[in-house]
């Protein structure tokens, strides 16, 4: 085995235990009580958003835009805790934060090329704490 492979190999089993440090029970969010948190992450290939369900704590979304300019395509992997997913053309997305309210919101919203909307999903401060 190459160095090169070796070095990636390497890199991919380090960012396997990174999710796992941020998804499983006893996680660091589960011990320390951090609240409010949402996975933002970037693929060329689509947009998507996932909910991840977890055993203790509260849920976590993993919203996924990157897809403005390439035109290759994966499909939509069709995974428990799919919300929605599009991989028709490119596209771009906003993350919009109202912090003024009594419980705040996160709104994720999905556009084509044009500017039309095609997607929009908002999560409230309160999905996204222990509630005890």
């Amino acid at each position: 085995m190459s160095k090169e492979d070796h070095n990636k190999i390497a890199k991919i089993e380090n960012l396997v235990w990174e999710i796992a440090e941020i998804l499983y029970p006893n996680s660091l969010i589960e011990k320390e009580k951090i609240e409010g948190v949402v996975l933002i992450a970037a693929d060329r290939h689509r947009i998507d958003l996932r909910k991840t369900l977890r055993p203790k704590g509260y849920d976590l979304y993993e919203f996924v835009s990157g897809r403005l300019t390439n035109r290759h395509v994966h499909p939509v992997v069709q995974t428990d805790g799919l919300i929605w997913g599009y991989n028709k053309t490119c596209g771009f997305s906003l993350l919009r934060f109202n912090t003024r309210l009594k419980d705040p919101v996160l709104l994720m919203e999905a556009f084509d090329l044009s500017g039309e909307k095609i997607f929009s999903y908002e999560i409230k401060a309160s999905t996204l704490s222990f509630n005890e």
